[in-house]
């Protein structure tokens, strides 16, 4: 059995523009594929007693360890750069809140959801056809 990675089309293409729509597509496809990767071992987790929550929690938490270590990568840099990019910005100031807030906030979900989706397939998966696989 194998786990699909067809993304399903939920309209936030024109909501949130090509950009992110091609973020989303490309998160979502990389997580999907590393966890078709491991549909053994997480067909032996199955076997061994564990259940559906347990893998989603186990595959969301491990697809959300780098997102997260670039989102504080990210705002240290920026933080940091913040007095030499004054000069270049026009009406935001350096150390703007909502920007240092709210960036962080959108990144995080987009991850979560592209984590989310292969995590819920992940935990779909029947034991015995994961344990053939390959």
């Amino acid at each position: 059995m194998t786990i699909d990675l067809a993304p399903r089309s939920t309209g936030a293409e024109s909501v949130f523009g090509p950009r992110r729509s091609c973020s989303r597509h490309r998160n979502y496809g990389l997580l999907a594929n590393s966890f078709q990767q491991r549909t053994q071992e997480i067909g032996i987790r199955f076997a061994l007693g564990a259940g559906a929550s347990q893998v989603r929690r186990m595959v969301v938490a491990q697809a959300m360890k780098l997102p997260i270590a670039g989102m504080v990568v990210g705002i240290a840099s920026a933080l940091g750069l913040a007095k030499l990019i004054t000069s270049l910005l026009f009406g935001v100031q350096a150390w703007d809140p909502s920007v240092f807030v709210g960036v962080p906030i959108l990144l995080g979900i987009v991850a979560l959801v592209a984590a989310w989706l292969p995590a819920r397939r992940a935990s779909q998966v029947d034991p015995v056809q994961a344990l053939r696989y390959e």
